[in-house]
């Protein structure tokens, strides 16, 4: 191997790990930010055991060196509706750490359900009836999950507040920054095929952060009281033990209530993973075994629920990074394990000085990706009808939820084919 080729190696090793950290660090803020904001550490480090050992297994395994797996985006939109959900119907004098552990064993579960369904979907080889899900409804919920994941980056900045509150001068000043920071990403990265935009972009910000904050004359102490640094957090290592103990903490009931998001996350999932298979096969020229994509990243999430972290599978975007890189090993995707093992035993200083605006405009980015790809574009690709129902499902899962806008899509691509059928003539005699 010449030297070139494990230089381009190691760089896509290291890139992969550290994304793999902020993405994580990002999804767990979202999730056990606001009230369970005591525990975010803990959960950053639930966050990255389970990226670990998703990555791991992806690489090892995979059909094609050089894939990497990751925690998905996609899930991490509703899993944050799962924690708001578990927060609202909790007793209100329910500890804490009760709450927290709640909403841990409801990912848990789901990731766990999500691993079986999928390995289940492989092992018949039924993974391409997905491919029959109504186009329009799919994009309508990853239009929905775009808005998510945009509301999701405010309330790391700002935390949980009314819209009415966003334009008090005290918030604009932290979430405008934000929001014109993800806004020039999605304008920079649309507009380039760069593979080392979206990581230099996001040193940009956190070596802006910094620099304004010493241009001020802002302490560290300062910048971590008003709200503008992820930590600090507990000298301790990030993953902490999780057992029987913290299971007896649950309540199983509230968990139960949340029966509809968990099924949404399954189908979500599925779906997701479809169509990044799909895409990398566009992108790359590759075939790929779907049946085999599936039962792996059953495999991942089954075993990684028990870490508990999110849901992953191929990480679109870093494996074709390191298809276009020509570093395509199986080291790639095991050097950026390394980063993020690494992270969790020694980063949780580091990560205490995470700026938000940096975590909070990466989730605004990556909701305005979908928002634009989805809501926006379409109207130049799609039959109006096609656009109507993806706006349609985008607008109820922002004002009723993920479940119910995906079966308000369904409804109405089901009465938009009948309507199209019932217009077809019959031919009734056949002359020749």
């Amino acid at each position: 191997m010449s030297g070139s080729k494990v230089c381009g190696i190691v760089t896509a090793g290291l890139i992969t790990g550290v994304l793999q950290v902020v993405l994580s660090t990002s999804y767990a803020a979202l999730i056990y930010g606001g009230k369970l904001s005591p525990h975010v550490s803990q959960g950053i480090g639930y966050a990255l055991f389970g990226a670990l050992i998703i990555a791991a297994i992806i690489s090892l395994f995979a059909s094609l060196p050089g894939t990497v797996g990751s925690n998905q985006d996609v899930t991490v939109a509703i899993f944050s509706i799962i924690s708001a959900s578990i927060i609202a119907s909790m007793p209100s004098d329910a500890p804490l750490e009760n709450i927290f552990f709640t909403v841990v064993v409801a990912i848990a579960l789901t990731v766990f359900l999500t691993g079986l369904f999928l390995f289940g979907l492989g092992i018949f080889r039924i993974g391409g009836l997905v491919r029959y899900f109504p186009y329009p409804v799919v994009g309508g919920f990853l239009a929905g999950t775009g808005w998510l994941l945009l509301i999701g980056g405010f309330s790391i900045i700002c935390g949980e507040v009314l819209l009415s509150d966003l334009l008090q001068p005290s918030l604009l000043s932290h979430w405008l920054p934000t929001l014109l920071f993800s806004v020039m990403m999605l304008v920079i990265v649309q507009q380039s095929k760069n593979n080392y935009l979206l990581p230099g972009l996001l040193l940009v910000g956190f070596l802006l952060f910094y620099g304004i904050a010493w241009l001020s004359g802002s302490t560290i102490y300062e910048l971590s009281k008003n709200g503008w640094l992820l930590g600090p957090f507990p000298d301790r290592i990030l993953i902490q033990p999780f057992g029987v103990s913290e299971i007896a903490l649950v309540d199983w009931n509230v968990i139960s209530g949340q029966a509809a998001n968990i099924i949404t996350v399954l189908i979500v999932s599925s779906i997701a993973l479809l169509l990044n298979a799909s895409a990398f096969e566009l992108e790359t020229k590759q075939d790929v075994n779907l049946n085999k994509e599936l039962r792996l990243a059953g495999i991942a999430n089954l075993i990684s629920s028990a870490s508990p972290g999110f849901v992953g599978f191929r990480q679109f975007a870093l494996s074709v990074l390191n298809f276009r890189m020509e570093a395509q090993s199986r080291l790639v995707g095991m050097i950026g394990v390394f980063v993020v093992a690494l992270t969790l035993f020694f980063g949780a200083p580091i990560i205490s000085y995470f700026p938000k605006p940096v975590l909070g405009g990466l989730l605004m980015y990556l909701g305005l990706t979908f928002l634009v790809e989805w809501g926006l574009k379409t109207w130049f690709t799609l039959p109006r009808v096609d656009f109507a129902i993806i706006w349609l499902v985008l607008i109820a899962i922002a004002t009723v939820g993920f479940m119910p806008g995906v079966v308000v899509g369904l409804v109405a691509a089901l009465v938009m084919f009948a309507i199209s059928y019932s217009r077809t003539e019959v031919v009734r005699h056949e002359l020749t």
